[in-house]
């Protein structure tokens, strides 16, 4: 944001609704485009000045402004204050109906032509449009989707870096995300419940793009937010997709609204890591008597359930023991599980004790005593 709305209409912050709106007259008049022809510098003012009254008129942004020093949905680009509004409308209302603009002589700008094939008429329309399209609007809408729910609201989007279609309104069809879920989540199936927001047709206009219409600014569409409870069936992998249909937006031209699409993220697991579809890889420490006496090792699979693993006497430190249907959950009816991998290594002790120390040098005089012979076969 570049400057304050106040610094911008050049009022103090203490102004009434009253002084905030003569002054945005005032400054409109002086700076309007059929008044300064051709003036860039002058035409910038304009719609920094109509974005500050946007923002200093609207009880809500006005205060969230006073309290943040940002507008709401403020993405610092644009117009300086990030709040934006209709094309050719302003807070919802045809810029030609309202008192602010009634001395006004829009001349080209607006003249009924527009509705015909005049060409210079048309132009001069366009470039008014473009004036006002500061492209912030959905920015709000896509900082809050999500929020407080355990999703990452970074990956939320209308789609347009995964070859989501847009309609003739702009906005894309399908919202995708990408949720993090653990390997018990993944294994057990799970929900999720999260609020978010969308578009939905505006039933004032019925959808109808560029008809005046005060409540979607004739974007044939108004923002609904809504709450979806999300099922994640077990056997989900990383990079599976999750589609919830018709969640997603009302995209003018389509004959219903857009999806959720989810892709899974696997997040790492602090003991398990998954191999080989629904395989599971543990590894297992044991001691150097344990290695050579044999013992029985006492661990707990993904599932939390404790089970008891031989290991024979001899066991060198990097062999893989195959506990069968002990892995992940499979997608199948009957629910089979992958297997469990566990790797066993030797522990090989940094501290010892002088006892310790005396034990292990007798152990090495011992083997010095034995004959080894290397055969090869």
């Amino acid at each position: 944001m570049t400057s304050s709305p106040y610094t911008t209409l050049n009022i103090p912050e203490s102004a009434s609704e009253d002084e905030i709106k003569r002054a945005y007259r005032k400054l409109a008049l002086k700076f309007h485009p059929d008044k300064n022809p051709g003036n860039k510098q002058a035409e910038e003012q304009f719609k920094s000045i109509a974005s500050a009254y946007e923002i200093l008129s609207d009880p809500t942004k006005k205060a969230y402004f006073d309290q943040y020093g940002i507008a709401p949905g403020d993405n610092s680009s644009g117009n300086g204050f990030g709040g934006g509004f209709g094309r050719g409308f302003y807070n919802g209302r045809d810029y030609r109906d309202t008192d602010l603009f009634k001395d006004f002589n829009y001349g080209e700008w607006i003249k009924k032509d527009k509705y015909t094939k005049n060409k210079k008429s048309q132009s001069n329309w366009n470039t008014y449009e473009k004036m006002f399209d500061f492209g912030s609007e959905f920015q709000e809408m896509y900082d809050n989707i999500f929020k407080n729910s355990g999703f990452s609201t970074a990956g939320w989007d209308m789609g347009s870096n995964h070859g989501s279609e847009s309609g003739s309104n702009g906005v894309e069809h399908d919202i995708k995300q990408v949720v993090n879920l653990t390997l018990e989540e993944l294994d057990n199936g799970t929900s999720k419940t999260f609020s978010y927001n969308k578009t939905v047709k505006c039933k004032t206009c019925n959808g109808q793009i560029n008809n005046a219409c005060y409540t979607c600014g004739s974007k044939g569409y108004t923002i609904e937010r809504t709450t979806l409870k999300q099922i994640f069936p077990r056997g989900l992998k990383d990079g599976d997709i999750v589609k919830s249909e018709n969640q997603g937006n009302w995209v003018s031209g389509y004959y219903k609204s857009g999806d959720i699409i989810i892709t899974i993220k696997e997040l790492p697991h602090s003991v398990f890591k998954r191999v080989n579809g629904y395989d599971l890889l543990m590894s297992k420490a044991i001691s150097i008597p344990e290695a050579v006496l044999g013992t029985v090792l006492e661990i707990e699979n993904l599932q939390k359930q404790k089970l008891s693993v031989k290991i024979a006497s001899g066991t060198q430190s990097g062999i893989q023991l195959v506990l069968k249907a002990q892995g992940l959950t499979t997608k199948s009816e009957h629910g089979s599980k992958g297997n469990l991998q566990l790797n066993i290594y030797i522990d090989v002790p940094k501290d010892l004790t002088q006892e310790e120390i005396e034990l292990y040098k007798k152990l090495d005089e011992i083997n010095k005593g034995k004959v080894i012979i290397d055969c090869e076969i």
